[in-house]
């Protein structure tokens, strides 16, 4: 805590619009009310975080305006006197609520707004779910009801729906049964193939390097071999030191 100079604070886990990206179409459990921290228990939580240093707010959600009373609580915030005191919003009832937000002491808002036309929503989708057949045949599911590697190929498309040019992952294997490995990997390779550029950061090498056109080794942080993936993969310095006898040739 002392090092952050920004919290972050989530007031609701709902949200009026369901985005195709952040929530699947049957929905997510949603928090009851009754657990959830009140404005004042959320404003005591702020003032200490103030006194190990924190000098800037935001609110965020869901769509921190669906929740009733957020001007009061606004007002309980800007009374602890932070330096900034923003808000994350959809901006679908930003009109209603700006005039009494800025009185309670609102310094800043950012709406987050993709597009206004539903139809490119529709069009990116679907191209996804050519791409990734076993979302469209999981569709109207909830996320806590797929597979391990199923919830990988889902945050993938949930990246790719903002059109990156490009995509890092972070041990895309990692869980997952062999088979299911292939099947992500098989998934990577294709994104690449449709012009996004794809970083992985993955300890699997012999699998990773054998569709990377790139890679990097690193040993102790510090860059050991660099080479074409395939290059690597048949190095023999590079399999005698981390890739040993779980490279096959083929």
């Amino acid at each position: 805590m002392r090092s952050a100079k920004v919290l972050r604070i989530s007031v609701t886990d709902r949200c009026d619009l369901r985005c195709i990206y952040c929530m699947p179409e049957a929905g997510v459990p949603l928090v009851p009310m009754a657990d959830m921290l009140s404005y004042e228990e959320v404003a005591a939580v702020a003032r200490a975080a103030m006194a190990a240093g924190v000098r800037r707010f935001r609110l965020t959600g869901g769509e921190p305006l669906a929740r009733r009373g957020l001007v009061s609580l606004v007002s309980l915030l800007a009374g602890l006197g932070p330096d900034d005191l923003a808000l994350t919003t959809n901006g679908l009832h930003l009109a209603g609520f700006a005039a009494d937000l800025k009185a309670a002491g609102l310094t800043r808002v950012t709406v987050s707004l993709d597009t206004l036309r539903p139809d490119r929503f529709e069009a990116r989708r679907d191209e996804l779910f050519e791409l990734f057949p076993v979302l469209e045949s999981r569709r109207g599911h909830r996320a806590d009801s797929l597979s391990g590697g199923q919830r990988q190929i889902l945050a993938m498309g949930r990246a790719l729906m903002m059109e990156p040019m490009l995509l890092l992952l972070d041990e895309p294997s990692a869980g997952l049964s062999p088979a299911m490995q292939d099947e992500v990997f098989a998934m990577i390779a294709a994104i690449n193939e449709a012009g996004v550029s794809v970083l992985i950061v993955e300890q699997n090498a012999h699998k990773a390097l054998r569709i990377c056109h790139r890679g990097y080794v690193l040993d102790a942080g510090v860059d050991a071999y660099t080479g074409p993936g395939t290059e690597l993969l048949h190095d023999p310095k590079v399999v005698e030191l981390y890739l040993g006898s779980l490279v096959r040739p083929r």
